[in-house]
């Protein structure tokens, strides 16, 4: 996945209040740089969270990996990850 804009954002959507562990890995690109980084994430609740915010200024950010884990012992979760470009949201 690829993040083209100041609006551009990957959300995960959770049912339950379970744990969840979130890693998201990703480079942002420029015309002259590749800087890669990483974003981790514990979600507690039933809730829309933003799990990799949008790039910089003339930056287009590539997502590399994405991984979710339910860490709690009993309950369980839907999780549904969304690219939102600031007005659409598509679950991928």
């Amino acid at each position: 996945m690829i993040l083209s804009s100041a609006t551009s954002i990957i959300r995960v959507v959770t049912s339950t209040a379970a744990a969840i562990h979130v890693n998201a890995s990703w480079t942002d690109i420029t015309t002259t740089t590749f800087t890669p980084g990483s974003t981790n994430t514990s979600i507690a609740g039933a809730a829309t969270n933003t799990i990799v915010a949008s790039p910089g200024a003339s930056t287009q950010r590539q997502i590399k990996t994405l991984t979710l884990s339910n860490r709690d012992g009993s309950l369980s979760c839907l999780i549904t990850v969304q690219h939102y470009d600031g007005s659409t949201s598509i679950d991928v």
